[in-house]
């Protein structure tokens, strides 16, 4: 009672382009061969365990081992089949008391529909310089040491943007720092909506929290449907801004289950607008991730994974002194083009590179004078 042959092929080939495009080491698959024929424990008893193989019990390949190999002539197209670590936007700091994995799972994936690449590191570590820091969901009323708070904020005036989403999380200086008073905090088991109002895009509050605000010098971004009440708002500090959101939609979204289509990427689209790093390749669809490595300074590699089932035509700006010069796509090699159709679950890689340029093995060389 697994996934299909197809299915299972598929989340191999999408995942292992994410892992590879994000700097992960490393993709394993549990086991080699369909256990199926055993009869001793744990195989008697425990049924997950009997057809995971990539291989048959009649010795015959599964499409996921196909997969393997198919991917292996993509690394190929790379020196030395590895992608330098893609450029990082933004630094996800996880704190005390939360759900790790499901703050780092929902940041990342509504961090990735908003075309920001994070960094990650905990509240207790050394928090590395960004231009844009994160703090999802924080929960308790210990769930960040004073000092760390105090340094970034820190950061904060001096040009930097601060994120911060809220469970039951308790910060001081509150008040000066997102430009908002706490009318009431507590439990509210009733649904609730609000409306972003940059588009008037419509999203479900969720976890089963309320917060009341007044906003003393705070902007409204969004507000609840049913009070008019700002769930979402930002205030200037010193020479940046911070952002707030009165729900934890980090870890509640990585318990639920949402389309790639969902709206709540457009909370982090917000603040992602901060980013001043500069970018080849301009990707607007949220099923689209996005990275960007630079193997020299006339090199670059961006790569496209398509987290949808459904085939996306993908449209994407250039600047104008760059072009796309090829598109390796399993063996395919499509030179020139500003748009292209991938399947669902797959991926595209383009090399990019100034007009001026011709690509010479794994680098580049100036264009010979005419």
């Amino acid at each position: 009672m697994i996934a299909s042959d197809e299915v299972s092929a598929k989340f191999a080939r999408v995942n292992m382009w994410s892992l590879w495009a994000n700097d992960c080491r490393a993709f394993g698959w549990w086991c080699a061969y369909d256990q199926t024929g055993l009869g001793h424990a744990p195989y008697d008893w425990f049924a997950v365990e009997t057809e995971l193989g990539l291989v048959k019990t009649d010795h015959t390949a599964k499409p996921v081992l196909e997969e393997f190999a198919k991917f292996q002539k993509v690394m190929e197209h790379v020196p030395n089949g590895t992608l330098p670590a893609a450029a990082i936007d933004a630094v996800c700091i996880l704190s005390d008391n939360q759900d790790d994995w499901a703050a780092a799972y929902g940041s990342f994936v509504l961090a990735k529909q908003a075309k920001l690449q994070l960094a990650y590191c905990n509240v207790h570590q050394e928090i590395p310089e960004a231009g844009i820091y994160i703090l999802p969901s924080l929960t308790g009323p210990n769930c960040i040491p004073k000092r760390v708070w105090l340094e970034l904020l820190r950061r904060a005036r001096e040009g930097a943007t601060l994120y911060v989403s809220f469970k039951d999380g308790i910060v001081p200086h509150f008040v000066e720092t997102f430009g908002a008073e706490i009318v009431s905090r507590s439990k509210s088991p009733m649904a609730a909506s609000a409306t972003i109002l940059d588009g008037s895009h419509q999203i479900e509050i969720l976890g089963a929290g309320e917060t009341r605000v007044k906003l003393t010098s705070g902007e409204t971004i969004a507000t609840r449907d049913d009070t008019g009440d700002p769930v979402f708002w930002s205030n200037r500090l010193g020479k940046g801004n911070v952002y707030a959101l009165a729900f934890p939609v980090e870890v509640e979204f990585a318990g639920a289950l949402f389309s790639e289509d969902n709206p709540y990427w457009r909370l982090y689209a917000q603040f992602s607008k901060a980013n001043k790093k500069s970018r080849l390749i301009g990707v607007v669809d949220p099923a689209i991730a996005v990275t960007e490595h630079e193997f020299a300074h006339e090199l670059r590699f961006v790569v496209m994974i398509n987290h949808s089932r459904e085939v996306r035509s993908i449209e994407f700006s250039v600047p104008d002194e760059w072009e796309v010069t090829d598109i390796c796509k399993h063996e395919e090699r499509v030179d020139g083009r500003t748009g292209i159709e991938v399947p669902g679950l797959d991926a595209v890689m383009l090399r990019v590179r100034p007009k001026h340029c011709l690509t010479v093995g794994g680098g580049v060389a100036r264009r010979p004078s005419q």
